[in-house]
């Protein structure tokens, strides 16, 4: 959990966050220990979100809540995600264009 960060995880939240970095970790290929954020130069890897990402202190990152609304009711993209930051969904969709276009 980032240090910076004032709202301790419950119990659950803390297994999830552990199950989501090791599903990043295998599916990225990279490893950085307890470092939450492992974007590479080129933009590969992966960064693990907090609610101090979300500026928003009552919201913690899981699966849906990037998209606004929830799960069920919009799914345009949330505005603490559609910002500039290098893990930002901008950025997310700019390297994967990238990355389909390299030969392999």
């Amino acid at each position: 959990m980032d240090n910076s960060e004032h709202h301790p995880l419950s119990h659950s939240h803390l297994i999830a966050q552990a199950a989501a970095e090791t599903n990043l970790k295998t599916a990225s290929g990279f490893d950085c220990g307890s470092n939450q954020d492992c974007l590479q130069e080129d933009g590969s890897g992966y960064y693990v979100f907090t609610t101090a990402d979300t500026g928003d202190s009552s919201l913690t990152p899981d699966h849906f809540n990037w998209m606004a609304g929830g799960k069920k009711t919009n799914v345009s993209i949330a505005p603490w995600y559609d910002n500039a930051q290098v893990w930002g969904f901008p950025a997310s969709l700019d390297w994967l264009a990238q990355a389909s276009q390299q030969a392999v």
